[in-house]
Protein backbone atom coordinates (compact mmCIF):
# COMPACT_ATOMS: atom_id res chain seq x y z
CA UNK A 1 0.00 0.00 0.00
CA UNK A 2 0.97 3.21 -0.75
CA UNK A 3 2.85 5.57 1.88
CA UNK A 4 -0.33 8.06 2.05
CA UNK A 5 -2.70 5.58 2.67
CA UNK A 6 -0.73 4.24 5.57
CA UNK A 7 -0.89 7.17 7.64
CA UNK A 8 -4.99 6.84 7.74
CA UNK A 9 -5.58 3.06 7.37
CA UNK A 10 -6.94 3.02 10.74
CA UNK A 11 -9.63 6.16 10.02
CA UNK A 12 -12.75 4.66 9.54
CA UNK A 13 -14.11 3.87 6.09
CA UNK A 14 -10.56 4.46 4.76
CA UNK A 15 -10.29 1.89 2.02
CA UNK A 16 -7.21 2.58 -0.78
CA UNK A 17 -8.59 3.45 -4.03
CA UNK A 18 -6.40 0.65 -6.49
CA UNK A 19 -7.79 -1.55 -8.97
CA UNK A 20 -6.65 -4.41 -6.70
CA UNK A 21 -9.24 -3.59 -4.09
CA UNK A 22 -11.70 -2.21 -6.60
CA UNK A 23 -13.51 -5.71 -6.70
CA UNK A 24 -13.13 -6.28 -2.90
CA UNK A 25 -16.21 -5.72 -0.83
CA UNK A 26 -15.88 -4.12 2.24
CA UNK A 27 -16.44 -0.96 4.37
CA UNK A 28 -13.00 0.05 5.29
CA UNK A 29 -13.98 -0.44 9.09
CA UNK A 30 -12.05 -3.61 9.59
CA UNK A 31 -8.42 -2.14 10.85
CA UNK A 32 -10.08 0.67 12.92
CA UNK A 33 -12.53 -1.30 15.17
CA UNK A 34 -9.01 -3.67 15.55
CA UNK A 35 -7.08 -0.41 16.77
CA UNK A 36 -9.80 0.41 18.80
CA UNK A 37 -9.68 -2.86 21.03
CA UNK A 38 -6.11 -3.08 20.70
CA UNK A 39 -5.70 0.84 22.10
CA UNK A 40 -8.62 -0.15 24.80
CA UNK A 41 -5.92 -3.51 26.16
CA UNK A 42 -2.93 -0.31 26.45
CA UNK A 43 -1.69 -2.42 23.67
CA UNK A 44 0.35 -1.30 20.66
CA UNK A 45 0.10 -2.26 16.61
CA UNK A 46 2.60 -1.57 13.62
CA UNK A 47 2.36 -1.61 10.35
CA UNK A 48 5.27 -2.48 7.73
CA UNK A 49 4.29 -1.97 3.85
CA UNK A 50 5.49 -1.10 0.32
CA UNK A 51 3.62 -0.84 -2.52
CA UNK A 52 2.74 -3.95 -4.85
CA UNK A 53 4.38 -6.06 -2.00
CA UNK A 54 2.50 -9.47 -1.41
CA UNK A 55 4.50 -10.79 0.97
CA UNK A 56 2.55 -12.81 3.84
CA UNK A 57 4.91 -12.93 7.06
Amino acid sequence: MTEEFQKKIFDSFSRENTERVQNITGTGLGMAITKAIIDLMHGEIELHSEVDSYNIV
